[in-house]
């Protein structure tokens, strides 16, 4: 009888030290082009791994994405989802949408940070956790292949497979720059503040994304006419940070308000892969990131990091053409709030659309851009539903367009 219990025992310990190991081996929580789900969706991921030779069975485990609430979700009775194969990984869809299948979770992941949490089923042992800080788009925070202590960030995630060896210790904080975009109508003195002193920051007033070759930052800077400054963080071992840019307008007095879009100019007008350039090309692998920038009477109201495609159909061949601003948490936040068409208006924006106004004239190659608004006026005065719609100047980087 003893022996029998030794033997049950030594089976219990055996199986709990097995369960004990499955990994919370990568997580991406900024998914903005990496991979889609079944449904289309770039949402949030997180693997699992199982580093043992045998099989494991997870059912009634649970998964979390807070330590005080760990039971969000409970692994199912259903032995394709919940039993990793010796050397098997296991995606899954960190989307808030249950409802989209079983590997989908009912919540979402924090860019900014936050943890993830494996327990098992008496919902108090924890059998691994991960907590992240800041991350970036794409960019995936993975244990590393040579020992599973140390955690890197991949800007190749390699969901679903083995980490990749490309792998960082952290990522550069992003600099800022004082003071932010504004009309300018004499010498302006401008600072890069550095947050952290391992890092160096270097700047340029290129229409690209600062590199090691431009200027290191060392003292302030005068700006005496307009142009667009990009200032970029750099350490050794980590990703760069995300460019900080801002616009600076010499003597302009607009009476309308300022949009502007400041971007990388090679993802506008290069060859391979500029969007104005490769006007016919469309969906999120055509969609190029941008900081949108609203400014009215000298004030900023809005900076919002977001994502910018080319809009519409016929109007692609135009010399001028129209775009569309997307706004998702892989950028900055998912919503523009803000009152872009007033206080009558809705407040809160997924896509803002960019008209140029080309369908003025019939033969398009002259027109007052008006015949479109005033249509639409007509419409809404007549009680019919109609989109809002306001002029404003536009600025890609520092060209007036």
């Amino acid at each position: 009888m003893l022996k029998l219990f030794y033997r049950v025992f030594l089976f219990l310990l055996i199986n709990a030290l097995l369960r004990s190991q499955v990994l919370i081996n990568e997580v991406l929580a900024s998914n903005l082009q990496y991979m889609e789900d079944d449904f289309g969706d770039y949402d949030d991921i997180i693997e699992l791994y199982n580093p043992t030779n045998v099989a494991v069975n997870l059912s009634g485990y649970f998964l979390s994405d807070d330590p005080e609430y760990l039971t969000k979700w409970i692994f199912p009775e259903y032995e394709e989802l919940s039993v990793l194969q010796p050397g098997a990984y296991r995606v899954l869809w960190a989307d808030n949408e249950p409802h989209q299948g079983l590997n989908h979770l009912p919540f979402s992941l924090d860019k900014s940070g936050e943890s993830v949490v494996l327990t098992e089923p008496d919902a108090v042992t924890i059998v691994d956790q991960i907590d992240y800080q800041n991350q970036q788009r794409d960019v995936s925070y993975g244990r590393s292949r040579n020992s599973q202590d140390v955690w890197l960030y991949f800007p190749d995630p390699s969901i679903g497979f083995q980490n990749s060896t490309n792998g960082f210790e952290g990522i550069a904080l992003e600099p800022h720059i004082i003071p932010n975009s504004s009309f300018i109508n004499g010498l302006m003195t401008v600072e890069i503040i550095n947050p952290d002193p391992n890092q160096e920051v270097y700047y340029s007033f290129k229409q690209t994304h600062p590199t090691t070759t431009d200027n290191p930052y060392s003292e302030e800077i005068i700006i005496n006419q307009t142009k667009i400054l990009n200032a970029k963080a750099f350490r050794a071992g980590y990703l760069a940070s995300e460019t900080s840019s801002a616009l600076y307008l010499m003597g302009q007095n607009f009476t309308l308000p300022v949009l502007a879009l400041l971007a990388d100019s090679l993802d506008i007008w290069g060859a391979g892969n500029g969007i104005y350039t490769n006007y016919l090309e469309e969906g999120p692998q055509w969609e190029k990131s941008c900081l949108s920038q609203f400014i009215v009477e000298d004030s900023l109201m809005f900076s919002i990091n977001s994502g910018l495609r080319i809009q519409g159909r016929s109007s692609r061949s135009r010399p001028k053409k129209s775009f569309r601003i997307f706004f998702k948490s892989a950028y900055d936040r998912d919503r523009l709030e803000y009152p872009v068409f007033g206080n009558s208006a809705p407040q809160s924006y997924k896509n803002l659309v960019l008209r140029a106004g080309y369908d003025d004239d019939i033969q398009m190659t002259f027109g007052t851009l008006i015949r479109d608004p005033l249509v639409s006026s007509i419409w809404k005065d007549l009680g019919m539903l109609v989109s809002k719609g306001n002029f404003s100047n536009l600025y890609i980087n520092d060209q007036y367009w």
